[in-house]
């Protein structure tokens, strides 16, 4: 896996393939393709692969993530429904031996899918129920379930089964009408391939999920600038799996391109709003959810002199006790750094995590006002007689790289300029 040959010569050969692959798959909001399912098999390890399996693990993230939204467990719901006339998973779907297969969504709502596999066997190791046979373009296929595509009478099913068998392409589809468009397309000898070459490639269009009201309800994501159609697929590079996406936005500046080595994850994101969030959780405060005034307001010990009103050997310095008119919590230094942001907005960021949990973050822009942000690297200075004041480098970098390494957030030298990181002080 991590030899670069394997992974070359694994890529040359889906994308010669992927060239020859065309399954008719009807025009829909939604289509995935596997050109080849081999490498994409082979490419499943770990959680994705016990997900697609459907046994994965009772504590896997992804699967808790999934079950709390609304269209999680929707789906959940409706998928046992179907299993329970066709048991079907990625188990059961590699004994067709299946070459290639596509999936085109055509009504979220409804969920009205239909699957097509190109598999070479004459005889299925898959007993399909029978139903009504019907024929539609001289194709003969089995109604088993209607589904709410075909205006079901069932309200708490969605997803019923049709299917038919054309060639080496096996429909599975969970309505007739689903299942009828794709014949049409088969009749007319058209087909689709991959969107982007990949072990798996994904094609949205955005016009039509926008316009679903179902979409617009369940999926609660404010519109992007992305308009028309949106291309993603999933590449193995050097050993791991790499998201690409391909499609039409609005004008924006250069994205710059940069290379850190020993990253989990790294990545540029081109607008600047959720750079304020994402800094402040990530190296000034790295907990999920920081207060919004995280600094406990203080205040002068009590008077010594006899006769005062307070005891100043009663304070208890863990439970800060606050005048009438004083607020409980302050911003701290978060207020220098709003201070900056509001001045000079972050256009556009990059971000890097290590596998260690270090992480490193990129905001050009700010040269001529990180002078009183910068401080060596090394633990948090600590206060008290004597202490001498904190040194800051003479000069900011170009782009300010920023990095928090456990168990605190400090600076660090950047990747490519040797500064520390920015940090208010």
């Amino acid at each position: 896996m991590r030899s670069l040959a394997p992974v070359f010569l694994l890529g040359a050969l889906v994308s010669l393939k992927a060239a020859d692959v065309r399954l008719p798959l009807p025009k829909a909001p939604v289509r995935v393709v596997i050109a080849d399912v081999k490498a994409f098999d082979a490419a499943l390890t770990g959680s994705y692969r016990q997900f697609l399996h459907g046994t994965p693990e009772a504590t896997d993230p992804m699967l808790s993530a999934w079950r709390r939204t609304q269209v999680g467990s929707k789906l959940e719901a409706q998928w046992s429904k179907f299993a329970e006339t066709l048991p079907l998973d990625w188990g059961t779907i590699q004994k067709l031996q299946p070459r290639s297969l596509g999936l085109a969504l055509l009504e979220v709502g409804n969920l009205e899918a239909v699957l097509v596999l190109d598999t070479p066997l004459a005889t299925l190791p898959l007993e399909i129920p029978g139903g009504e046979s019907k024929t539609h373009g001289g194709i003969t296929y089995t109604a088993v379930v209607p589904g709410a595509g075909d205006a079901s009478d069932d309200p708490d099913r969605r997803m019923g089964l049709a299917w038919a068998r054309k060639g080496s392409r096996l429909f599975l589809a969970t309505s007739e009408r689903a299942l009828k468009l794709a014949l049409d397309e088969a009749q007319g000898n058209r087909g689709v391939g991959p969107s982007l070459p990949g072990l798996i490639s994904l094609e949205l269009d955005l016009e039509a999920l926008r316009k679903d009201r179902y979409f617009n309800r369940e999926f609660l994501f404010e519109p992007g600038p992305e308009t028309g159609v949106l291309r993603a697929a999933l590449r193995l590079e050097q050993g791991c799996l790499v998201e690409v996406r391909e499609g039409r936005t609005e004008a924006r500046d250069i994205v710059p391109t940069f290379r850190v080595s020993g990253a989990a994850s790294v990545g540029w994101e081109p607008q600047g709003t959720e750079f304020w969030p994402a800094f402040r959780r990530g190296l000034l405060e790295p907990i999920p959810a920081p207060a919004e005034k995280p600094v406990p307001t203080l205040r002068a010990l009590p008077e010594a002199a006899q006769g005062s009103a307070e005891d100043r050997y009663s304070v208890d310095f863990t439970r800060p006790k606050l005048l009438a008119t004083a607020a409980e919590f302050e911003k701290g230094e978060l207020e220098a750094w709003e201070t900056l942001l509001t001045k000079t907005p972050i256009s556009s960021w990059g971000y890097w995590v290590g596998g260690d949990g270090a992480r490193a973050w990129s905001f050009p822009g700010l040269r001529a006002r990180m002078r009183p942000f910068w401080r060596p690297a090394g633990p948090p200075p600590r206060g008290g007689p004597g202490a001498p004041p904190p040194r800051r480098s003479a000069t900011p970098p170009k782009s300010g790289w920023g990095r928090a390494s456990p168990p605190w957030p400090c600076a660090v030298p950047a990747p490519t300029s040797g500064w520390a990181i920015p940090r208010p002080v």
